[in-house]
């Protein structure tokens, strides 16, 4: 129970991060937020179950780019500077939120 709490408050924490990037991006709709935050709370879920044998910010890397393909694809179509936005903090906080969680899972 303890590694998807874990999971899932640094989902919670990661979906707040981006969202309060998303403030600077213009005429955004409040189903954007609601799905990056839930799209965080997932993949944060998954960074602690999932049993990939990669290290730890490799495993955050691999598992939120797997994730967030669609959203790059579907933003990337209209906005290039936002696919790239996406993957470049994709690929930060993913990488974080692998650190985070496996090092509170092995307190």
């Amino acid at each position: 129970m303890k590694k998807y709490m874990s999971g899932i408050t640094s989902g919670m924490i990661a979906g707040v991060i981006n969202c309060l990037f998303l403030l600077f991006a213009s005429d955004l709709e409040v189903i954007v937020f609601l799905s990056t935050f839930t799209n965080w709370v997932i993949i944060g879920v998954l960074i602690s179950s999932v049993d990939f044998k990669f290290n730890s910010i490799l495993k955050g890397i691999v598992v939120s780019l797997l994730l967030s393909v669609s959203s790059f694809l579907y933003t990337f179509s209209s906005n290039i500077l936002g696919g790239i936005f996406i993957t470049t903090t994709t690929i930060i906080i993913g990488a974080l939120m692998g650190y985070i969680v496996d090092k509170v899972n092995n307190q």
